[in-house]
């Protein structure tokens, strides 16, 4: 496939065969947690593009289908490659990750410390815990219908979000 790592929209696997083919199709492949979205090729190689399923994350998996459709010119099935040009596989999985990252706490402390802030009367800083690793955050990303948001640090799951309310 055309990803190292771990996957966030389509992949593009290379289907290589022996000899030329006639018939391949989407039916030439099983896929798991996505679904075909192209195939193109000609001859003895073949692209089929998948695209991930929604929301989702895990692997992908495609497997050939020897009686899906790929034939030589005499009507026999084919030895296929998937993957790599040196391997024989007749499946193949990649990772992916569509889900978005979502909200796991947010936390409202005095600015500067650790002390918790029940009432907000002025500026202070939000703790937020986000369910997975994200980069670029910035203020811009937040949309408050009250105050202001005046600055954001932190990396990975965890940001400081310095708010002031309205006066």
């Amino acid at each position: 496939d055309n990803i190292s790592g771990t996957a966030t929209g389509d992949v593009t696997f290379t289907i290589s065969f022996d000899q030329n083919v006639s018939y391949f199709s989407s039916n030439a492949v099983s896929v798991g947690n996505g679904t075909v979205s192209s195939v193109s090729g000609s001859g003895k190689s073949y692209t089929v593009v998948v695209t991930p399923n929604a929301d989702a994350e895990g692997n992908i998996s495609i497997a050939m289908n020897p009686n899906g459709g790929a034939k030589d010119a005499s009507g026999n099935n084919l030895n296929i490659q998937l993957g790599s040009e040196n391997s024989n596989a007749l499946s193949y999985s990649q990772a992916f990750d569509t889900k978005a990252p979502s909200v796991e706490t947010i936390s409202v402390f005095s600015t500067g410390t650790s002390n918790v802030v029940n009432t907000v009367s002025s500026t202070v800083d939000l703790k937020i815990v986000l369910s997975e690793n994200v980069t670029g955050i910035t203020t811009a990303d937040f949309n408050v219908s009250s105050g202001t948001i005046d600055s954001v640090s932190g990396s990975n799951d965890t940001y400081t979000v310095a708010y002031t309310p309205s006066s």
